[in-house]
């Protein structure tokens, strides 16, 4: 029983530590999956690591590669730059050629520009020639014209020529402006100096006529310009002169003796632009008025010459630079005297 007790304590020892090996073999498989486990995720890691450093030298591989082809397109892009430049030098010396060969000055009007060919070939009827679309000019120029009033007046001192404008006031003067088709704006200018630093008038009629009546000088031009004010044109500048006035009276003339010699009283004047004059016997009788200083007294009243003797005038002016003339003064009327025939007891004296 002894012995049974004994068997039976290594039994149930043996069945301990059976079941203590059991717990044991079970821990280790466990661990022994873990570290499976373990393994397959270091496994799965380096073959991660193992792709990504393959995809690094992929990536990197292609980096070179494309790093060597930018350099390439880099060296064609200048060669290509370097060509294009080559080309556009020749073609601005081409054009500049070109330009250089056909270039006109603008054209006043506007016009159509015809380029013919060879003249060997139109020999041969085949002649090449090419015709532009119509050129709108905005070029201008402008011609002036100044033509002065001639007074036939042989009493008048200083009258303007052909030459010159103004003189003797009043002097009228027509200003004449022809202009090309691209002009736009216009206007003749008058101005006190010659260099047309103050505008003292402007008129915007192509043709003015003006009378100048004041002493002094100006300046005259005609200005215009395109729509777009770009392109102006000039004329000359005509220079008028107005002298100051000057008025006398001569004091004896000769009516009906010869024709054509002092035989009409007139007053020599110059720029007068009021004028009034009055012709009286001794007897206060009103015989002749003026109202031009270019008029003349022909000697007669009333359709007949008057008898020679003293006459009277008054006079009523007024000159370009504001002077007034108040003159009175003899006018000596001088005749033929004819004899009496005493022989034959006929006849009469005649003034």
């Amino acid at each position: 029983s002894e012995d049974a007790r004994k068997y039976s304590a290594v039994q149930n020892q043996l069945v301990s530590l059976k079941e203590q090996l059991e717990e044991k073999s079970k821990t280790i498989n466990e661990q022994k999956t873990l570290i499976e486990s373990y393994n397959k995720k270091i496994s799965l890691i380096k073959n991660s690591q193992r792709s990504l450093n393959e995809s690094i030298d992929t990536k990197n591989n292609k980096l070179d590669d494309l790093s060597n082809q930018v350099k390439v397109l880099k060296t064609r892009l200048q060669e290509s730059k370097n060509n294009s430049l080559k080309e556009v030098n020749q073609l601005k010396e081409e054009l500049q050629e070109l330009k250089s060969t056909i270039s006109l000055p603008a054209p006043y009007c506007n016009t159509y520009f015809t380029l013919t060919g060879d003249r060997f070939l139109e020999y041969w009827g085949e002649g090449i020639s090419v015709t532009s679309d119509e050129y709108q000019t905005q070029a201008v120029t402008v011609t002036t014209r100044a033509e002065q009033e001639q007074k036939e007046a042989d009493n008048q001192v200083g009258g303007g020529d052909e030459t010159t404008l103004g003189g003797s006031a009043p002097a009228v003067i027509t200003f004449s402006a022809y202009y090309t088709d691209a002009v736009a704006t216009k206007e003749w200018q008058m101005s006190h100096d010659a260099e047309f630093e103050e505008i003292a008038d402007r008129r915007n009629e192509d043709e003015i006529t003006v009378t100048f009546e004041e002493a002094g000088t100006t300046f005259w031009r005609f200005v215009c310009s395109n729509a777009t004010g770009e392109c102006s044109a000039y004329s000359d500048v005509y220079q008028v002169n107005i002298g100051e006035s000057m008025l006398k009276c001569p004091n004896a003339f000769s009516p009906g003796v010869t024709e054509g010699v002092n035989d009409e009283w007139k007053v020599s004047y110059k720029s007068i632009v009021k004028f009034k004059c009055w012709i009286f016997n001794t007897w206060g009788v009103q015989l002749c008025e003026l109202n031009d200083p270019s008029q003349g007294w022909d000697g007669k009243y009333k359709g007949k010459i008057v008898k020679p003797g003293v006459y009277y005038y008054v006079i009523d002016a007024e000159g370009s630079e504001g002077k007034k003339y108040k003159l009175k003064g003899d006018i000596n009327v001088v005749g033929l005297r004819k004899e009496r025939n005493t022989e034959s007891g006929e006849g009469e004296i005649t003034e």
